[in-house]
C-alpha cells in the first residue's frame, strides 16, 4: 500500500493550482440550473508564464475545460474585446470587466452560447472561444480561432443569427486603402460553427468589397468610409 500512497502524493503535489479570475452563472437552456462558468489563471511560481483557461462545473458529472496555451496574456474583458463591433451586443448592465458574453444565438434545441475573448497576440485579433451545449447539457466547443467578433445578426432571414467577424486585421495601405482581410460569418449547425461562404460574399460585398475568400497582401481594398470599397490587385 506504501507505494500507490506515495504516487498518489506525487500526483496531488504535481497537480496545478488554479485561482478565478471571472465567475459566472450560465443556464445552459430556459429554465435549467445556471452552471458555474469561471476564468481561471494558474498559479504558477517565479517568472514562469501561467496558462488560462475555461471551467465549466457540471454538477455530478466531470468539469469541462479548455486550457489556453498560447501565451501569458490573460482573457480579455468583453467591452474591450467588442471595442470595434455592434455595441448592441453587450448587455448595459454587465461589468467592465466582465470577460464573459452570453450571445444572443441559441444552439440545437435552444441551448444556450456563450463566447470567451483570449489574449490578442502580435498583429492577430483576440482568439474567440464559443461554448455551447449538447442535448444532455454538457458543454462542448462550437469554435475557436483567431477571429474579431463584430457582430451576431440574422443575415438569412431564416430566424437564426450568423456570427460575423475578422479573422485576420486588416492594415492600412494608404489614407484610404488597407489590406484585403475580408469579414467571414459563420452559422451554428450540428453542434459547430461552420463558414457560410455565400453569406461571407453578400456581407463583404455589401459593407467591404469581395475578392475571395482568403486574405492577401497582394490586394488592396480602397475607398474612404463609409464607401463604396474596391478591391484592386497591388503591383509589386
Amino acid at each position: 500500500m506504501l507505494l500507490p500512497l506515495f504516487v498518489a502524493l506525487q500526483l496531488h503535489a504535481a497537480a496545478p493550482a488554479w485561482k478565478v479570475l471571472d465567475h459566472n452563472a450560465i443556464a445552459w437552456r430556459a429554465g435549467a440550473k445556471p452552471y458555474e462558468v469561471l476564468l481561471e489563471e494558474q498559479v504558477v511560481v517565479g517568472d514562469a508564464d501561467p496558462l488560462h483557461r475555461i471551467r465549466v462545473r457540471v454538477p455530478g458529472r466531470k468539469d469541462f475545460t479548455v486550457v489556453d496555451d498560447r501565451g501569458p496574456g490573460p482573457y480579455v474583458p468583453v467591452r474591450e474585446a467588442l471595442d470595434g463591433g455592434n455595441k448592441a451586443l453587450v448587455p448595459p448592465t454587465l461589468g467592465d470587466s466582465a470577460r464573459v458574453l452570453v450571445l444572443p444565438l441559441r444552439g440545437a434545441g435552444g441551448t444556450a452560447v456563450f463566447a470567451v475573448f483570449g489574449w490578442a497576440y502580435a498583429s492577430d485579433p483576440t482568439e474567440l472561444t464559443l461554448v455551447g451545449f449538447d442535448a444532455a447539457g454538457y458543454p462542448r466547443v462550437l469554435f475557436r480561432g483567431d477571429f474579431l467578433l463584430t457582430d451576431v445578426t440574422d443575415l438569412d432571414g431564416d430566424g437564426v443569427p450568423e456570427i460575423v467577424g475578422l479573422p485576420s486585421l486588416r492594415e492600412m495601405t494608404g489614407k484610404c486603402s488597407t489590406t484585403y482581410d475580408p469579414y467571414a460569418v459563420y452559422h451554428v449547425s450540428n453542434g459547430t460553427a461552420q463558414y457560410d461562404l455565400a453569406l461571407s460574399k453578400r456581407y463583404n460585398e455589401a459593407h467591404f468589397a469581395w475578392a475571395g475568400p482568403k486574405a492577401s497582401e497582394k490586394i488592396e481594398v480602397r475607398g474612404c468610409e463609409p464607401g463604396p470599397y474596391h478591391a484592386v490587385r497591388r503591383r509589386s
